[in-house]
């Protein structure tokens, strides 16, 4: 979001991995398809005109996906991918790490979204985001619903 605050055009790509490999370094994790992923987008941001409010492309690539494996344009979802998990501690005086675990139920998640793509579909998520993060609300609607 910062290279599309700059200005330049913008890519943000993620490979799922299994959670052990989070927040360390594995030379157990292969990269390659979420490389060849990175290269097909970027080229794309690259050669064509750049499409009005989309400034930036986040790309999901599932763990077990392929070079060849579908994509598929997608919404943010507004489910976590990851639940909190308080620290096991007998009281606040005693430091304690907050960790997650993936968020476990998508049965109301819809089937345009970004987690439902990469967790169900297995398919890579394409979501285009735009910087203005405004809800397209009726501003009118919304003054009416609040304000009087």
């Amino acid at each position: 979001m910062e290279a599309a605050a700059l200005g330049f055009r913008a890519l943000a790509v993620s490979l799922e991995t299994a959670q052990e490999h989070h927040l360390s370094y594995s030379r157990e994790v292969d990269f390659s398809t979420a490389a060849h992923f990175t290269l097909q987008f970027a080229r794309l941001l690259l050669e064509r005109k750049p499409f009005p409010d989309v400034d930036l492309l986040k790309v999901d690539v599932p763990s077990d996906a392929k070079p060849d494996t579908d994509w598929v344009l997608t919404r943010l979802a507004r489910q976590r991918y990851y639940d909190p998990v308080a620290p096991e501690r007998k009281s606040w005086s005693v430091p304690g790490t907050v960790g997650y675990r993936e968020a476990p139920d998508l049965k109301d998640e819809p089937s345009d979204s970004d987690v439902f793509a990469l967790r169900e579909k297995h398919l890579v998520s394409i979501t285009p985001i735009s910087l203005d993060m405004t809800s397209r609300v009726d501003f009118d609607s919304l003054k009416r619903h609040f304000w009087t």
